[in-house]
């Protein structure tokens, strides 16, 4: 590629370039930051055109500046596309702000605005598989007849305005009609009812007597039972009265038998001791008896030589 060729391609990406500044201004006043994503596809443009500038390939220099067309056309697209979804948005709130009244009534072209919504509608849908230039082209084929028929709207806003407020009157004055009727019916049965009771049926009163006598069977039985559950009760404190008093005789024999069991123990501990200093003497009483008795047997044996003496 010679500098002939680079500057001619450079010339041409320029004026995309000042269109996709051109549609950038368009819709920068339709409210909030919707061309950002345009902007961000315009800061690539140089950076491609500055690398097509420096380089020494030819092939390289020209795949870089078709890159930076395809940005330029990417934000010219980007563009038309945010203009065509604040312009459906416009036409969805005044849908939705007049949702009770017939507009096609106030606006003539209204039929026609919707026609244009929704090809719009399909062309956004098919936006991905579409080139740029295609679906800028197409865009604008059907967006400024589209926004040049929502400007008709803003001079039937007065008429659309005046007649939903009509309406709306007419709605709370229905409502509270409705209201009112509903409570004068509930409050005129009411009344009716406390005023003139109904006359009892028959059936209904032979119901009611059976009620009854199931009713006094009911109260003869539960009366049998409480009766009952009484005596009960009755039988019941005489016995804690009784076991109270058999507790107290009790407590006293056996506070009794705790003085007697203590006073023998006592008497016991003293017999011992004077029994044991008798038993005592009488061991050695007895001892002494048979050392003698042994003493007079050997001597008395000896003496008859029935044991030789040693």
């Amino acid at each position: 590629m010679n500098s002939f060729d680079i500057k001619t391609r450079l010339e041409a990406i320029k004026k995309l370039y000042e269109s996709a500044k051109a549609e950038m201004s368009k819709i920068k006043g339709m409210g909030g930051e919707i061309w950002l994503p345009a902007i961000n596809e315009l800061r690539y443009v140089g950076e491609h055109i500055l690398k097509a500038s420096t380089s020494d390939s030819d092939e390289i220099a020209s795949a870089e500046l078709d890159k930076a067309e395809a940005h330029c056309w990417r934000a010219i697209s980007d563009c038309a596309e945010m203009a065509v979804v604040y312009t459906l948005k416009d036409l969805h709130q005044l849908q939705e702000d007049y949702r009770s009244l017939p507009i096609s009534e106030y606006v003539p072209a209204y039929e026609e605005i919707i026609q244009l919504a929704r090809k719009l509608q399909i062309l956004l849908t098919k936006k991905g598989t579409t080139h740029p230039s295609q679906y800028y082209s197409k865009v604008n084929e059907l967006l400024p007849e589209m926004v040049e028929r929502l400007s008709l709207i803003p001079a039937a806003r007065e008429e659309l305005n005046k007649n939903l407020k009509e309406k709306q009157i007419k709605s709370k004055k229905w409502l509270v009609g409705l209201f009112i009727g509903i409570v004068a019916s509930l409050s005129s049965n009411y009344l009716y009812q406390v005023i003139v009771p109904p006359a009892p049926k028959a059936d209904s009163i032979q119901a009611q007597i059976s009620n009854l006598e199931e009713i006094q069977s009911s109260l003869s039985i539960l009366q049998n039972y409480v009766s009952k559950q009484q005596d009960r009760l009755n039988t019941l404190n005489t016995d804690i009265k009784s076991l109270s008093e058999k507790k107290q005789s009790l407590e006293k024999v056996v506070s009794i038998n705790e003085e007697a069991v203590q006073q023998l123990l006592n008497t016991y501990k003293s017999s011992s001791k004077s029994t044991l200093v008798v038993d005592l003497l009488l061991s050695f009483f007895v001892g002494c008896l048979s050392s003698l008795f042994v003493f007079f047997l050997v001597s008395f044996l000896k003496r008859r030589k029935f044991i030789k003496e040693t």
